[in-house]
């Protein structure tokens, strides 16, 4: 009963997509490890994988009842809610997750979704001002891999709104920060819109 040879052997079958074998030894984990979030957010997981969002959800908020700063599972709960188009909880998980990130590039992770899932629900502007913050966070950490990705999200967002000159520009910001990631990316001209 080694708790990482539980826990790998689980994460092996849900590749395998045994998922019923995988909630096993993801159940064995846990009961070899009360008293941890991991194990929980891992058997929320699996759950989550098979489809299974209520008992995702109800693993996810065991591990948060053991670890109530366990922000994993926060943002693993807010792609849930966003998956059912329950927005008001994603905001709240997201916002609880930012409350607790230990870290600055855990903050720029939790402001990076906001702003897709601003975007995603057509609150471009919002979207637009949690993509500042985080990439205020990635240039504070010197991180110009976050600062390409970022720009390339913003894009799309200025595709969305039809703002082909702002996307161009942010296209152009994302291969001089990353020339190689983004070097498939051609946006329409004009005509093509």
């Amino acid at each position: 009963n080694y708790p990482d040879a539980l826990n790998m052997v689980a994460y092996e079958y849900m590749e395998l997509k045994n998922f019923e074998k995988a909630i096993e030894y993801f159940k064995r984990y846990v009961s070899v490890m009360p008293g941890k979030p991991n194990p929980l957010d891992s058997l929320a997981e699996a759950y989550f994988r098979m489809g299974k969002l209520e008992e995702a959800i109800e693993n996810y908020k065991k591990a948060l009842e053991v670890k109530p700063d366990y922000y994993p599972s926060m943002a693993s709960l807010a792609y849930i809610y966003a998956l059912r188009e329950n927005y008001s909880e994603i905001s709240r998980w997201l916002d609880r997750y930012l409350e607790v990130a230990p870290s600055s590039g855990v903050k720029l992770l939790g402001y990076t979704r906001k702003g897709f899932y601003w975007a995603w629900l057509g609150g471009l502007e919002k979207s637009l001002g949690f993509l500042q913050r985080a990439e205020d966070l990635a240039d504070a950490m010197d991180n110009k891999g976050w600062k390409a990705n970022l720009s390339w999200l913003r894009l799309w967002i200025y595709y969305e709104r039809h703002e082909l000159e702002l996307s161009r520009k942010q296209n152009e910001v994302s291969l001089r920060i990353n020339p190689v990631s983004y070097t498939h990316l051609t946006l329409p001209t004009n005509r093509e819109v």
